[in-house]
């Protein structure tokens, strides 16, 4: 057993022990951290056998505080999968492995704050070793349901409205264009007198660097204006509602529910999940219920320099709105 930092060249390796790991998403792949932290990060893996069975990716080393990198919706611990242990011993496994990460950053580091996948189901060595958590809820479609009982949960509202959208000749298309994309997600941002949070050279890259993993769709209609633009990402287990924008002139048509809902389609046959992402805003929550989702809480943990997480929950938070 033995814990030490992933090489650049071990990348491949890192990446198969994400794809199947219950925690692990695109989010924690080689290649997200290293264009979200511009390479400045570092991955620590436990390694039983020269096997990876668990890694803690660390964003934002040079500069002592580790931190969500924007638009980057989970991170923390991965484990292998441990389901065929008993379960006591499964939970004193991740305790040890837990252990010996933290081993390795206390001292080190100023602060930590970390948003861990729905998976990761027991903080309590965090807590014992001194540490806080917030809880924090994202919403899922499954979609062993099948798509027709997925359209049945949907709110009767939401149904209306993607009908009604059909009806005035709204299409769904596929949009290759970064840049149109980032003017309409700006927008959106404009329209709450905010300022974006993250600049379209940062887009561009995660556009550039993942571009395999990437969709855009927008709506459009029959003279041509688009009404509404979202961009998804998506590995082996699910697809991520990341970002979107809409032209404030065309809201009455409700055209969004019309896209996302062509979106949840599509995917619906490549993955198992479709996830909405978090959001602690009251008027998006109740939007992303009434597709019929699940709630999944999840945990946000961090150090107990309390006013350095409140500053870095609400740079998550306006990443997110």
């Amino acid at each position: 057993m033995m814990v030490r930092l992933l090489k650049e060249s071990e990348k491949n390796k890192w990446n198969n022990f994400v794809q199947n790991s219950n925690q692990g998403s695109i989010f924690c792949s080689y290649e997200w951290i290293k264009t979200v932290t511009n390479n400045d990060f570092k991955i620590l893996t436990y390694e039983e056998n020269r096997n990876v069975i668990a890694g803690l990716p660390l964003p934002f080393i040079n500069s002592k505080n580790i931190k969500m990198p924007k638009l980057t919706q989970k991170l923390g611990v991965l484990f292998d999968n441990f389901e065929n242990m008993k379960y006591n011993k499964r939970l004193e496994k991740e305790k040890k492995i837990i252990y010996e990460f933290l081993n390795e950053i206390k001292g080190k580091y100023k602060s930590f704050y970390m948003n861990f996948d729905w998976h990761f189901d027991n903080w309590l060595p965090f807590y014992w070793q001194g540490f806080k958590q917030t809880t924090r809820y994202t919403y899922v479609i499954d979609f062993e349901k099948g798509i027709d009982n997925i359209w049945k949960e949907l709110d009767q509202n939401t149904r209306n409205t993607i009908k009604k959208a059909k009806k005035n000749n709204i299409k769904v298309v596929e949009s290759f264009d970064i840049k149109e994309f980032y003017k309409f997600n700006k927008m959106t941002f404009s329209r709450q007198s905010m300022n974006i949070p993250y600049s379209f050279e940062y887009v561009e890259k995660i556009y550039t660097n993942l571009k395999n993993n990437i969709k855009i769709f927008k709506t459009i209609d029959e003279k041509g204006n688009i009404h509404a633009m979202n961009f998804y990402i998506q590995d082996n287990k699910a697809v991520y509602y990341l970002m979107s924008g809409s032209d404030p002139k065309f809201r009455k048509y409700s055209s969004q529910n019309l896209l996302q809902w062509e979106a949840i389609k599509y995917y619906s046959s490549k993955v198992r999940y479709f996830d909405f992402e978090g959001s602690m805003i009251e008027s998006i929550e109740s939007n992303f219920r009434k597709f019929g989702t699940i709630q999944k809480q999840y945990f946000s943990i961090y150090t107990a320099d309390f006013n350095y997480y409140l500053k870095s929950l609400i740079k998550y938070i306006l990443g997110r709105s």
